[in-house]
């Protein structure tokens, strides 16, 4: 076959579209019978901003105060073997205070919750 010359059905477009139709049928058909079922992750009981937004809080503060805790654990361990070197005590200072400020965020991040509810309710 030359390079100017192409089949017809392919020329036309029109085998092609067909084709593309017959695919989309199956696929329509195909997934109208498949039933998928997702599980709600956050439990199944939230409706609304501020629900997700209060079980968002809730897990961010069950995971982000015991690492906040060992963080300030840390900081006193790095101080306290620091043999007076001045560096590793800015070092466990500034461990410290980035602990304080990531707990600081927390109780934000739950008031942040209530000032919601308060605007939306």
């Amino acid at each position: 076959m030359q390079k100017n010359q192409r089949p017809k059905i392919i020329k036309n477009g029109g085998g092609a579209i067909f084709l593309v139709a017959l695919f989309l049928l199956w696929v329509t058909t195909t997934s109208a019978v498949t039933t998928i079922s997702v599980t709600n992750p956050l439990g199944g009981t939230c409706n609304d901003l501020v629900c997700i937004l209060d079980k968002v809080a809730g897990a961010l503060w069950w995971i982000g105060s015991p690492l906040a805790v060992m963080m300030v654990i840390w900081g006193a361990i790095q101080i306290l073997t620091s043999a007076g070197n001045a560096e590793r005590v800015k070092t466990g200072k500034h461990t410290i205070l980035y602990a304080v400020v990531g707990i600081i965020f927390l109780l934000l991040a739950g008031g942040l919750n209530l000032i919601i509810q308060s605007l939306f309710a």
